[in-house]
């Protein structure tokens, strides 16, 4: 979130060199849903597991939630991209921009770890 909050007061402080322009932001790492639940369970020292929940399973459980169809579409189309790699890859930007790498996962589950047990 830092490395969002960074990039954005860059932006905001020199507008003019932004303007028309869209950005991707991510972090340093390329990493799976599986290995980012890894890293939180070895920082926090519990065993924290990550499940592939079968997307008719999920699209019951977020019905009987009464989330909005809408929510429940954009959830799903989100997961399908992220399942066919189609959101992988690292950009450049944040430190194009801030002139410092992105802060890594582990980094921010260390900074974090007592909110996440």
């Amino acid at each position: 979130m830092r490395d969002i909050a960074d990039v954005a007061v860059e932006i905001l402080t020199h507008p003019a060199a932004h303007a028309g322009q869209s950005y991707t932001l991510t972090g340093p790492e390329n990493l799976t849903d599986a290995q980012m639940v890894s890293a939180i369970a070895r920082q926090i020292g519990r065993d924290v597991r990550y499940v592939d929940v079968p997307e008719t399973a999920a699209v019951d459980s977020l019905t009987r939630m009464g989330s909005p169809p809408q929510v429940i579409e954009w959830l799903m189309s989100l997961n399908h991209v992220i399942k066919q790699g189609w959101a992988a890859g690292v950009s450049p930007v944040v430190e194009t921009i801030t002139g410092r790498p992105p802060r890594k996962l582990a980094d921010f589950v260390h900074e974090n770890a007592a909110a996440l047990r």
